[in-house]
């Protein structure tokens, strides 16, 4: 069990926020790892909304729940024999849900993704993630300036970040890296990733 706190200032908006975090690294006694992460949040950012909800001093507040499963092996469709055991292969299972409160609405956020990670030597690793799912939930507050002025505006973009919306999506990531461990020489580290979104 770990704790994280956390004291920020954002562009002048203080706030404050705590995680807790679970884990577990043998859950049905074959090596699974399993995770769950509790968040809480609050913030003082800048509103149009004079008389905007408020907790403390603070008018944003977030809260959240994740929760990971991490087999150490290939789940299905994926055959054991495909892959040999120094690949590290492993499969990971994630969920999670945020809930934001702000003066001008309230907004939850579903998470859910399922993907494969392995190593193909001691230079790349590899992650792939055929399953993403991203739901999106607002619910305005009726007496809000902020919704009438985006109703108003003429950047669709904009006003389709603040409704209600699903979006599936795929992410392939290859990291290289040839750092050696205890040793204080150069190395190269290589980030590169693939995602489409979208339904």
């Amino acid at each position: 069990i770990s704790v994280e706190t956390e004291i920020t200032n954002s562009a002048g908006n203080p706030g404050l926020a705590g995680n807790i975090i679970f884990r577990n690294y043998n859950l049905f006694r074959g090596g699974e790892e399993f995770r769950i992460k509790l968040r809480g949040g609050m913030e003082l950012q800048r509103s149009a909304e004079e008389d905007a909800r408020k907790f403390l001093f603070f008018n944003t507040v977030e809260t959240g729940i994740e929760a990971g499963l991490k087999f150490p092996r290939f789940l299905i469709p994926v055959r054991h024999e495909r892959f040999p055991k120094f690949f590290k292969p492993s499969s990971t299972i994630i969920s999670g849900l945020n809930y934001l409160l702000r003066p001008e609405y309230e907004r939850y956020i579903f998470n859910m993704s399922f993907g494969y990670n392995w190593s193909s030597n001691d230079q790349l690793r590899h992650s792939f993630f055929p399953v993403e799912l991203n739901s999106v939930s607002i619910f305005p507050d009726d007496s809000s300036s902020f919704f009438q002025q985006l109703e108003e505006t003429t950047d669709i973009r904009l006003r389709q970040q603040y409704t209600d919306h699903i979006t599936t999506g795929m992410r392939y990531n290859i990291i290289f890296s040839n750092q050696k461990i205890n040793k204080f020489i150069d190395f190269v580290y290589i980030n590169s990733v693939l995602e489409t979104a979208g339904n």
